[in-house]
């Protein structure tokens, strides 16, 4: 998953730590309906799970859709979602899911197992260039499909035994395969939408999840609860209403006058302390170069330039939470993999020289580019101008875009130097080395080595004491060639209204299944019924 805002407000209270653990009085009056608000700031997104990456799209899913198996809210491990059972073959190579008899659409259609099929082709369309098409690449005949070496969908593992019974053959034994499965990329959309564009904007749109959406426009995203939904007997909450604000302080207002029940933007104030939770997230602050541009395709070139970098500045407490150099953060049993993490100048001319510029001379300019709104990365890319105008008199320039802009200029190739906040899709490393092989469509800095791809493709297809290893091995060489930059680990912010809500719990990767969000009943004195806290209609 893509960038995560940050606002400066929350970033100070952080560090000023003030994160209390006091929690204020649910509030009493006010009408009786479940209904959630959730407040964001505007942005572009989609629910249609062929072009989605950021952590918003991520968590309006859990939502509109559901897939085989969901997230558990506080661990994220697998559970049973539209599928109720599965059954793993001997030689962990073939799934069998089995769907519930009253898995459904939004709109009362049946959910079968060819829905999820065409939904998944749909993704692994080379002519798509879907973002998350490479993470079925486990599946046998997958990586050839999507390469077009294999052009018959038949010959790709995945096939419907029956309406309700999906069977799923990888290529080799994968243990992250469940985990992966919930990734909203795995999700089924209904049939009148296979071939169709744009049709995630209707006002009706069908999904198969706990809510259906009834209206979106620039301002609001307004969800019902979803009547056909297997589970709807445990989902608590009438509607979720997402609002998009321009101004953090309005956010602030209408959080403390109790109209906002969750938001992770807002502007600083001692009142939001009790309602502010952070905690460790599974993401990464990086930068990274266009390694298939000369001169940046050469790795000499690459090192050199970050061998000159004051490191000791660039992760200091300034600019950095949790400074790491290091791609993948701290996750059980993986072995530690070292970065570059010290300055050296006299290696890095020297690697400068070997490669035909000797004193910088002949480089062409560098452009940073980075998201528009992060003072530490802002600060970070200043660094690097500093250093390497100074070191080399090289011309560099630094770019701010907002973060959907900032995405195309990616796209276009138009950078030497880009700005990545990533937060992982799962909880393994994987997710973060995966992303830099050759067939990746988030390969964005265009690094090709062969060797590389190989360690991966050893890591997806590898189980046991060796699967962990293998990765750490191809994390070092990502980092050995100076392809990816690592600045800091990340920490998730999130401003909830605690002494209303149940269901929602921190976690790795920041995402909290909507299916499990309710608001607390409260205890009166016996003999007088509890009832719902307040929650504006809207």
């Amino acid at each position: 998953m893509g960038y995560r805002r940050t606002t400066a407000a929350l970033c100070a209270l952080f560090l000023l730590g003030v994160l209390a653990s006091t929690q204020p009085a649910a509030q009493t009056d006010g009408p009786r309906e479940r209904t959630l608000v959730v407040a964001y700031p505007p942005q572009q997104f989609s629910l249609d799970p062929l072009h989605t990456f950021s952590t918003t799209e991520a968590q309006l899913f859990t939502a509109v859709y559901e897939g085989l198996v969901a997230y558990d809210p506080i661990t994220l491990n697998p559970v049973a979602g539209q599928a109720e059972r599965w059954e793993i073959s001997r030689d962990r190579r073939i799934y069998t899911f089995y769907l519930r008899p009253d898995a459904r659409f939004s709109n009362g259609d049946q959910l079968r197992a060819e829905d999820f099929r065409q939904s998944w082709l749909r993704i692994l369309d080379p002519g798509a260039a879907a973002e998350y098409s490479f993470l079925f690449d486990v599946i046998e005949g997958v990586a050839e499909y999507r390469s077009g070496e294999l052009s018959d969908p038949n010959q790709v593992g995945i096939r419907t035994l029956g309406d309700k019974v999906l069977e799923v053959e990888l290529a080799e034994p994968a243990d992250h395969f469940l985990k992966v499965l919930a990734h909203h990329s795995f999700s089924a959309i209904h049939s009148g939408y296979i071939g169709a564009l744009n049709w995630d904007r209707a006002g009706q749109m069908i999904g198969n999840g706990p809510f259906r959406v009834t209206s979106w426009t620039d301002r609001e995203l307004r969800l019902e609860r979803n009547e056909y939904y297997w589970g709807r007997s445990q989902v608590e909450l009438d509607r979720v209403v997402v609002r998009f604000y321009e101004d953090p302080q309005e956010i602030t207002r209408r959080f403390l006058a109790g109209e906002i029940h969750w938001a992770n933007n807002w502007a600083n104030s001692a009142e939001l302390r009790p309602y502010l939770i952070a905690n460790p997230l599974f993401a990464t602050t990086y930068f990274y170069f266009r390694s298939d541009r000369e001169p940046f395709d050469d790795e000499r070139v690459r090192s050199g330039l970050a061998l000159l970098l004051p490191w000791h500045q660039i992760r200091s407490p300034e600019t950095a939470y949790f400074p790491s150099d290091t791609l993948v953060p701290d996750i059980a049993d993986y072995p530690e993999v070292v970065g570059i993490r010290e300055q050296d100048i006299r290696r890095g001319l020297q690697l400068l020289s070997k490669a035909g510029y000797g004193g910088g001379r002949g480089l062409p300019p560098i452009n940073i580019k980075v998201a528009a709104g992060g003072v530490q990365v802002r600060r970070v890319a200043e660094i690097m101008q500093e250093a390497w105008e100074g070191q080399l008199g090289v011309e560099v320039a630094v770019q701010e875009f907002p973060y959907r802009d900032l995405i195309e200029e990616v796209r276009a190739g138009d950078f030497i130097l880009a700005h990545q906040t990533w937060v992982g899709d799962f909880a393994d490393p994987l997710t973060f080395l995966q992303m830099w092989t050759r067939s990746s469509n988030l390969n964005d800095a265009g690094y090709f080595n062969r060797q590389y791809d190989r360690m991966v493709t050893r890591a997806l297809r590898t189980g046991g004491s060796e699967r962990l290893p293998a990765l750490a091995s191809a994390e070092a060489m990502l980092l050995e060639e100076a392809v990816i930059l690592p600045i800091s680990h990340m920490v998730a912010f999130n401003l909830v209204s605690r002494g209303r809500l149940d269901g929602w719990y921190p976690n790795a990767l920041d995402i909290h299944p909507f299916r499990f969000i309710r608001f607390k009943r409260l205890e009166g004195p016996r003999g007088v019924a509890g009832a719902p806290p307040p929650a504006p209609a809207g």
